[in-house]
């Protein structure tokens, strides 16, 4: 299933990206955002590089994947320099709905409990690529952090 969807990803993107600190508030404002979508070989292995812009200075991200072949599960290895970047964040693919790759990890916080963190990758439409991230409480609220909208660059 995951494979699938991964191949028709596969290339340049380019859009915006758009952060939601406080569901409450209005969110910052959009930047110039780039992705890069690749196979590593000819295997289960995929890489995921983006930069994007925030208050005037370039932000990188990554994400390494996984795609076990004959479960489909999927993991990953995250890494930003803007949301969290002393450490690389471990996902799972956890149950999504046709065409979305969604995976969840944990992040500790200095006053309790880990909170949860989702990224999901989707193409709504043929040449469009989005890429939301969400927060989750420890109790399991979650919320839309992050929106990022891509089509697909002119040279991929």
């Amino acid at each position: 299933m995951y494979q699938a969807s991964m191949a028709a990803w596969l290339g340049g993107w380019i859009g915006t990206k758009q952060v939601i600190l406080d569901p409450a508030d209005s969110p910052l404002p959009a930047g110039q955002s780039r992705l890069v979508f690749q196979q590593l070989g000819s295997g289960e292995l995929y890489r995921v590089d983006y930069d994007w812009q925030l208050e005037g200075l370039t932000r990188f991200g990554s994400l390494l994947l996984a795609v076990h072949p004959e479960t489909d599960a999927v993991t990953a290895a995250w890494v930003d320099s803007w949301h969290q970047s002393s450490a690389v964040m471990n996902l799972a693919s956890a149950s999504s709905a046709m065409g979305i790759l969604r995976l969840s990890g944990r992040y500790a916080v200095e006053s309790g409990l880990a909170w949860g963190w989702a990224i999901e990758f989707e193409s709504p439409v043929a040449g469009r690529l989005e890429m939301r991230m969400f927060n989750a409480t420890p109790e399991g609220d979650e919320a839309l952090a992050v929106i990022a909208r891509y089509d697909r660059s002119p040279d991929s």
